[in-house]
């Protein structure tokens, strides 16, 4: 009686795996099929237990082996015919109505005991399989195959998402190890980012083309299907390729993965694939309705366990750089060169470092830590878009306290940078140790704001706080120094595919391995909103309405731009307005884009309230 319940339990639990698909998500079917097995195991012998139980005092009652598995599988189809129906009260229902009607059509009915026990035994072969194999979460790279490229060095290319420029500027004592890549390479005071947005940003950055040319403006839509990517370029040319990302916005389905080998989406934080595996879990399993989901062991040896430092983790920095450690090794262990796109989420809003990582260096600058009470309790107030802009309205009606909630934001921030400098410190370890001829280009797709132009965060302007981005590059073949003009982050393709020994005189930027750059214009935009900086530092800011008044600064005589020349230079401004207006001319209309709950979900807890 037992191996034909524990076959029903698994022949239907075989079934619910492959018919649904939010348990495997982003290819967490190994994960779907151990809790799915193994929460039908359990019912199953809570089942034979019942049954034991009532047999023994009413012998008659016990149920044959046709009946038996007719019974596992009734009771175990209830999470499937739950989900089918979209109601968890008729799927239970009709789940009940089936075990009743199995046990009085079928109970003195037999089935040859082999049958039922090899499927009994074939459900324990899964589970055991399953929990054996690597998780889902930690890829592998395929072996090597086709012709060998050699000579070339692997290329690792890091986005800290949100890292402005000056978190590289004077004492660099609290991250030592930005530092060392500082010295090590070749850097610019600052870069220049395409947007204020992560998904224009990266989309420029990875595809070497500029913003009025791949057309992505805002946070909502995919990467065209006709951008040539980086990786494309690389793999053609013999390269191994893989990514470990933990933005929601530049997810594999985005169109990020194009010429990637292994695309390492599992980091994503809120929003991403272990979280929504988990509340499916609890809303389409038998573990979700008996126990409100995998138990705290069982969670743990499945996705890690939760420390103090997983908990404040919220970028997934710590996991981020896990993948990335995983990966790397595989790929050193082969014989081509490879690249690896590692794109970290913090220090991104909400701001949450973890606990212990003060750096006795820079607590002179904080006189007082402390947030007002006027904005909440700091040890429970949790740091979003919401409430940073709650700070911004106060900041520019004049509030007091908001000068000092913005120092501690500030605090906060800094606390997240030296974290992110303690995890990259050991992807940049790993390097060293390997031996092999490598280059690293670290940089970001925006900056933050901190009350520059009454602003936090970051969207919602163009000012330089949101565009000046790190740039440092450092490895095999690239001398140390600095830059005398600023970077663009379309120079990354151009640059790291140079080094790849690869000419792309198509695209918009430079090889900053081998030329140094000069003045040059800069056209940003976010949403509707356009920035133009032209060769002499003058620089107008407008949105493309018809009622939208221009601001124009001079960055060379202030870089603050804090006084708008537009009344006394109306020309240049008008000229400067005009080839803005010119380059995103013609664009077909932006398309509405229809935001799915997921994507909504994601975006609330990337820190977007309101976006």
């Amino acid at each position: 009686m037992l191996s034909a319940l524990l076959a029903g339990c698994a022949l239907v639990g075989a079934v619910d795996v492959l018919l649904s698909p939010e348990l495997a998500v982003a290819g967490l079917r190994r994960e779907a099929t151990l809790v799915v097995l193994s929460g039908n195991a359990l019912l199953g012998l809570a089942a034979w237990g019942a049954l034991r139980a009532v047999s023994a005092r009413w012998p008659a009652a016990a149920p044959g082996r046709a009946a038996a598995l007719a019974l596992g599988a009734s009771l175990a189809s209830a999470p499937l015919l739950a989900a089918l129906l979209d109601s968890v009260a008729a799927g239970a229902v009709l789940a009940l109505a089936l075990a009743v009607s199995s046990l009085v059509v079928l109970r003195h009915r037999s089935l040859p005991l082999l049958p039922t026990r090899a499927a009994a035994a074939l459900g324990a072969s899964a589970l055991l399989a399953c929990a054996v194999l690597p998780t889902s979460l930690r890829p592998a790279v395929p072996a090597e195959g086709g012709p060998m490229l050699r000579g070339r060095p692997d290329l690792v290319l890091v986005s800290v998402d949100t890292l402005r420029a000056d978190a590289l500027h004077g004492d660099l004592t609290c991250t030592p190890h930005l530092a060392r890549l500082r010295e090590r390479g070749v850097s610019a005071r600052y870069a220049l980012a395409p947007s204020s947005l992560t998904l224009p940003s990266h989309a420029t950055m990875l595809s070497g083309r500029p913003i009025d040319e791949h057309r992505v403006y805002d946070n909502h839509g995919e990467l065209p299907d006709t951008l040539v990517l980086l990786p494309e370029r690389l793999r053609e040319a013999g390269y191994r390729t893989a990514a470990v990302v933990s933005n929601y916005l530049i997810r594999s389905d985005a169109g990020f993965a194009r010429g990637v080998e292994v695309y390492d989406d599992a980091p994503i934080n809120h929003g991403g694939p272990v979280e929504t595996f988990r509340e499916q879990v609890r809303r389409a399993t038998w573990w979700g309705w008996l126990a409100g989901g995998v138990p705290g062991a069982a969670d743990r040896w499945l996705f890690g366990a939760r420390t103090p430092e997983a908990d404040a983790d919220r970028g997934n920095a710590r996991r981020t750089t896990d993948h990335a450690l995983g990966l790397m090794r595989q790929l050193q262990s082969g014989q081509a060169p490879y690249y690896l796109f590692v794109h970290y989420m913090d220090p991104h809003a909400p701001y949450v470092p973890p606990a212990g990582d003060d750096c006795p260096a820079d607590r002179a600058s904080r006189p007082d830590a402390r947030l007002p009470a006027r904005y909440g309790d700091g040890e429970a107030v949790e740091v979003n878009w919401r409430f940073l802009q709650r700070i911004a309205k106060d900041l520019r009606a004049g509030v007091p306290e908001a000068q000092q909630a913005n120092a501690w934001v500030r605090a906060l921030y800094d606390r997240e940078v030296r974290y992110v400098d303690r995890v990259l410190g050991e992807l940049l370890e790993q390097v060293d140790r390997s031996g092999r001829p490598t280059v690293v280009l670290l940089t970001s797709d925006h900056g933050e704001q901190f009350g520059d132009h009454g602003y936090m965060a970051h969207g919602d302007s163009l000012y330089e706080a949101a565009l000046r981005v790190p740039f440092v590059l450092a490895g095999q073949g690239v001398a140390a120094g600095r830059l005398e003009h600023p970077a663009h982050l379309l120079d990354v393709a151009p640059t790291l595919l140079g080094l790849a020994g690869l000419r792309t005189p198509e695209l918009g930027g430079i090889d900053l391995s081998r030329e140094r750059p000069g003045a040059r214009p800069h056209l940003a935009r976010a949403a509707r909103q356009v920035a133009l900086r032209d060769a002499h530092g003058y620089k107008v800011l407008f949105e493309l309405d018809p009622d939208s008044k221009p601001r124009l600064y001079a960055l060379t005589d202030d870089p603050g731009e804090t006084r708008d020349l537009r009344d006394s230079d109306v020309a240049r401004t008008t000229r400067l307005v005009d080839r803005a207006r010119e380059a995103f001319a013609g664009a077909p209309p932006e398309p509405a884009h229809e935001l799915t709950e997921e994507h909504r979900a994601a975006l609330r807890a990337l820190g977007y309230v309101g976006d």
